[in-house]
């Protein structure tokens, strides 16, 4: 449903532009668009390899354990099924003190 609502939309602003003698703008931002999206996809990609060495350097140091174990009390009453020394509470923590820290698209890496 969804994909047919942004191909009506595609369509719509295609119409509009071709109507309304815009078809050079239209031709310009459709030929800019790509590249506009690979730097985006560049710049989520290096940051979440970023992240995702920093988590593998923290498991490996021990910190990642010092973490869960901080807040596991408020953690694991949300998830009781789950050890306090599961890899998941841990990964869990992680996420949690990265969007506490409004780190963005760097809690992702941690909730994956």
């Amino acid at each position: 449903m969804v994909n047919k609502i942004f191909i009506f939309l595609f369509i719509l602003g295609l119409g509009y532009g071709l109507f309304t003698d815009r078809s050079s703008n239209v031709i310009n931002e459709l030929l800019n668009a790509p590249k506009g999206a690979l730097m985006v996809f560049i710049e989520i990609y290096i940051l979440l390899v970023f992240w995702g060495g920093i988590l593998r350097i923290m498991k490996d140091n021990g910190l990642l354990h010092i973490v869960s174990k901080g807040i596991s009390f408020v953690i694991h009453p949300l998830f009781k099924r789950l050890d306090r020394d599961s890899d998941a509470l841990k990964y869990i923590s992680m996420n949690l003190v990265a969007n506490m820290l409004s780190m963005g698209s760097a809690a992702t890496p941690f909730g994956l």
